[in-house]
């Protein structure tokens, strides 16, 4: 048994090297082995030079660099699908959350119990007053409670373990913090039961480094309702069509099919190239030919994999 723990990272060099220092030495289950997959998303201050320095030689750690920042959900998206593991688990790279307790999180799973586990920060003692975003999320997890009939206390939270093999065949959108409803509400949409555990937090402000604004909270709400509405079909990935015959194929086709090549796809046409050895899972989402999104501007940090424009 493997757990791939997929780390998103953006603009936080000054607390990834611990964050990883601690994942890689946290006591794993009996049995079950990790892998660390780290999701550089366009860093501008340098992490994903850092990262490809520090991480040379850690054979248990693989690195994505992007050239451009895009957002968690697509960095997550790109992680799924380098994940070889049978369970994932996800990590931010701050210091907010204590990777200590992700073995925790990983027992209902290994017990059978669920296929899906959410910590927490809410069920345990807060160590925070009412906050505007304690005050949004509390308000985010009664929506989708309502919504979806399941009591969920922290759709919002970071630390998502769930088997692989839930999101076969799911059809993910998200390139943003929307990933977070999402996949809350596709996990219950195709009736997974999601256990939540307690788990501690320590929150960072603003000007630490946080990023989610209040916009990403009414994005939330959009897609809490989007996902509850629309048909079961529509959450899932077209079924693959039969083989062209020679005489209809398109000058695309046959590379794709030669070399199985598979991208993450992005809104208004744009995908991102996987690393070279990447799982083809298609829980990272659809395949097509590669385009530049054209709301994503030409930013780089570091020279590996890049957008290549049609």
């Amino acid at each position: 048994m493997k757990v791939s723990i997929i780390i998103p990272c953006f603009n936080e060099r000054s607390t990834i090297l611990q964050v990883i220092d601690k994942v890689r030495s946290m006591r794993m289950p009996r049995g079950v082995d990790k892998e660390i997959l780290i999701i550089d998303d366009g860093s501008a201050d340098g992490c994903g030079a850092l990262l490809r320095e520090r991480t040379a030689g850690m054979s248990d750690v693989r690195l994505h660099v992007s050239v451009i920042n895009i957002g968690k959900g697509a960095a997550l998206r790109v992680g799924l699908a380098m994940a070889t593991g049978e369970i994932v688990a996800i990590q931010d790279a701050d210091l907010e959350l204590d990777p200590d307790e992700i073995p925790r999180l990983l027992e209902p799973i290994l017990a059978g119990k669920t296929d899906v586990v959410f910590g927490s920060r809410f069920l345990g003692p807060r160590r925070y007053g009412l906050t505007p975003a304690y005050m949004a999320n509390r308000l985010l997890s009664w929506l989708t409670s309502a919504l979806y009939r399941c009591p969920i206390s922290d759709m919002e939270t970071c630390y998502k373990v769930f088997r692989r093999s839930v999101l076969d065949g799911v059809r993910l959108r998200a390139v943003g913090f929307e990933i977070e409803p999402e996949l809350t509400a596709k996990f219950l949409r195709l009736g997974h039961h999601i256990v939540e555990q307690p788990i501690s937090y320590v929150p960072r402000t603003n000007a630490e480094g946080k990023k989610i604004r209040a916009w990403d909270g009414l994005k939330a709400i959009y897609y809490l309702i989007k996902y509850r509405v629309i048909s079961h079909q529509r959450l899932l990935l077209p079924k693959p069509h039969a083989p062209a015959s020679p005489t209809t194929a398109t000058p695309d086709a046959a590379p794709m099919a030669a070399t199985g090549d598979r991208r993450v796809v992005l809104p208004r046409g744009g995908v991102i190239p996987l690393p070279d050895g990447a799982a083809a899972s298609q829980a990272a989402g659809e395949v097509d030919s590669i385009q530049r999104p054209a709301h994503v501007s030409d930013r780089a940090t570091t020279p590996a994999p890049r957008v290549a424009a049609r």
